[in-house]
């Protein structure tokens, strides 16, 4: 974790990008790969818009298991190239609505599913580690956290972290959540079930460099709804990329487009009122390095 003052408020980044393959979703993985070898499965499958993806192909072939993966056909080149060096069995399709329905016919062929929205392990996974991320921030005090959302995995094992240490502590923790959400994904269900919403974005509806954050209705909507009680929602686009990934990566955090605006958010928390902040940072910037600001084909 990396710690920043700004003014009055405290910024705490954690650094989920520099996890083995590059994004948070190793947390899960981890755990869901323990469950795929302590049930004998031997072939997996997972739909994902790209992160996910490849934290499965390469967790599964450390563990001698076979990877089916399922990706929309607009993810981004690099990703693409991870998933295929694994030795994974890719198949592109149309949409990350269609990616999700060809693993559910693969699941019930028998293809042990793996899709981290759905997969209870993987929730069980990233709430570990960020049991012990917030226990060490002093929640008894108070803090913002800030994640970006799409599939809700993040804003959920947060919130379960959250939930688990109530036992154990002295205090109720005081932790507020809010979802960093790109403007297109910003449901009906949204706008009545979150009280409090911040808008970044410009009303464009421009959200193609948020690649990583696809999902507009996650599958435990419920609880991501009740994960955000007390917190909220952040709106963005692609109008707030331009400027947040070249900032990010002038901070020297290396992250992808849809992690930049975590950094953008965490960077006005004094607009806000927040005072401790604690911003989590998911997908690493060398999947994109084709289009890195400054390379010539990024935003900068």
């Amino acid at each position: 974790m990396v710690l920043r003052k700004a003014g009055s408020t405290t910024l705490v980044f954690s650094l989920e990008y520099l996890n083995p393959t590059g994004s948070f979703k190793d947390l899960g993985t981890s755990a869901v790969v323990g469950d795929m070898v302590a049930n004998g499965a031997r072939r997996g499958v997972v739909d994902s818009s790209g992160n996910s993806a490849i934290s499965f192909s390469y967790y599964m072939a450390s563990a001698g298991l076979e990877a089916y993966v399922v990706v929309p056909h607009d993810a981004p080149r690099g990703k693409l190239g991870l998933i295929r060096a694994s030795g994974a069995h890719v198949r592109l399709v149309d949409s990350r609505e269609e990616a999700a329905r060809e693993a559910e016919r693969l699941a019930d062929q028998g293809y042990y599913y793996a899709g981290h929205a759905l997969n209870p392990h993987f929730i069980r996974g990233v709430a570990s580690r960020f049991r012990r991320v917030i226990r060490g921030l002093d929640p008894c005090r108070g803090f913002t956290l800030l994640a970006p959302l799409s599939s809700g995995t993040l804003v959920l094992g947060a919130y379960y972290a959250v939930r688990s240490l109530e036992n154990e502590l002295s205090c109720k923790p005081r932790v507020s959540i809010w979802g960093i959400i790109p403007s297109c994904n910003l449901s009906t269900e949204y706008q009545e079930g979150v009280e409090n919403i911040i808008r970044l974005d410009r009303g464009e509806g421009k959200c193609s460099m948020l690649d990583a954050l696809r999902i507009s209705r996650p599958p435990r909507m419920h609880e991501v709804l009740e994960a955000l009680q007390g917190g909220g929602l952040i709106v963005v686009d692609d109008s707030v990329v331009e400027n947040a990934w070249p900032k990010a990566l002038g901070m020297g955090f290396i992250v992808e487009p849809s992690s930049s605006v975590v950094v953008e958010a965490a960077s006005r928390a004094g607009e806000f009122g927040w005072t401790r902040v604690l911003a989590m940072l998911t997908g690493s910037g060398l999947k994109y390095v084709d289009r890195l600001p400054g390379t010539g084909d990024g935003v900068g």
